[in-house]
């Protein structure tokens, strides 16, 4: 989710004039910047960014929004479109992590995604983003190392068509440690 700078610096727990002094700008012009009524230059910005503890970077076009499918998968939930095409859209935000090497992956997960509003989906998205970052010999953003999803009870993706012990003995870990039963040639057959 993008955060406003305005947003930022109230996170931050400071005034306008508290960073204004902080960061020697004057406070009409730090006014004008979060109100979105001048355009600051990039180390005015950089600045004002150092001042609440972060960095601006830069992140490439390729790397996607994993809200933006966690949001998807929500609708279709959520939209009488049922698992279905909670799954398509499971399996496209598969494809567009395999395109991508670890540090891309790893600046996609840097945050925790907004859930699904479904906690089997949540696990499964949270398993797909482990697995395409241990593939790529990445390491695992503090959120995902500090809390997983566990499903209650074992979620064999593939239905009733395939036996739960036949599938569970091809799952990939990042899935089967959540109680996730997914076949990993079914990563690779979309």
């Amino acid at each position: 989710m993008a955060l406003s700078l305005k947003a930022l610096r109230q996170a931050a727990g400071l005034t306008q004039s508290a960073l204004a002094k902080q960061a020697r700008i004057h406070q009409p012009n730090l006014s004008l910047i979060e109100s979105g009524r001048t355009d600051p230059s990039f180390s005015l910005v950089e600045n004002y960014l150092a001042n609440l503890d972060l960095k601006l970077v830069a992140v490439p076009k390729s790397v996607p929004d994993i809200n933006e499918f966690t949001y998807a998968i929500d609708d279709a939930l959520h939209n009488h479109e049922w698992e279905e095409a909670a799954f398509r859209t499971f399996f496209e935000l598969d494809n567009r992590l395999r395109e991508l090497d670890g540090s891309e992956i790893s600046v996609a997960a840097i945050n925790p995604f907004e859930s699904t509003h479904d906690f089997k989906f949540d696990a499964l998205v949270e398993g797909l983003i482990e697995y395409h970052l241990n593939s790529n010999g990445a390491p695992l953003p503090k959120w995902l190392r500090e809390k997983k999803r566990v499903l209650t009870e074992p979620w064999n993706t593939a239905g009733s068509t395939v036996s739960v012990s036949r599938i569970a003995a091809n799952t990939p870990e990042e899935f089967f440690e959540r109680n996730v039963y997914l076949h990993w040639k079914d990563l690779l057959s979309v």
